[in-house]
């Protein structure tokens, strides 16, 4: 009959944790590596043609009301910027634009166009926000 030395239950319980947390830091580790690396980005250098096609676009976006403007305005910019970084920045938030480093005066635009898409009533200018759009490209 197997009979277990005494102790045997703290030892392995003992191991099972330290197992656990083993793979909780490999986890934690991973993550923020993957989060660092994903903010890393290198930025193409930008060329007439693509600065004069990114203005038109700009100056094309016309909509409904403000609202939907500044979520055009803020969806194209984006695009544009994933364009430069070679991968989809759709989904990127201010924050994270802001945390890559390379895009912080693009940022302040976008915060701009925050309240006017999402806000209940704006006072925002739409020619405004396209003209400052297309002054921020023009500056690359």
């Amino acid at each position: 009959m197997f009979r277990p030395e005494p102790g045997a239950g703290v030892v392995t319980l003992t191991a099972g944790l330290v197992v656990l947390a083993a793979i909780l830091w490999f986890v934690g580790w991973h993550y923020a590596y993957a989060k660092r690396r994903g903010l890393q980005i290198e930025l193409a250098p930008v060329v007439q043609t693509q600065r004069e096609r990114w203005i038109s676009t700009l100056q094309s976006i016309r909509a409904e009301d403000l609202r939907e403007l500044h979520q055009l305005l803020s969806r194209t910019m984006r695009e544009i910027l994933g364009e430069r970084a070679g991968r989809d920045l759709s989904t990127w938030t201010v924050a994270d634009l802001r945390a890559s480093g390379k895009f912080t005066s693009v940022c302040g635009l976008l915060e701009s166009w925050e309240q006017p898409a999402f806000g209940p009533v704006s006072q925002a200018d739409a020619e405004e926000s396209v003209r400052r759009a297309v002054e921020e490209v023009s500056s690359w």
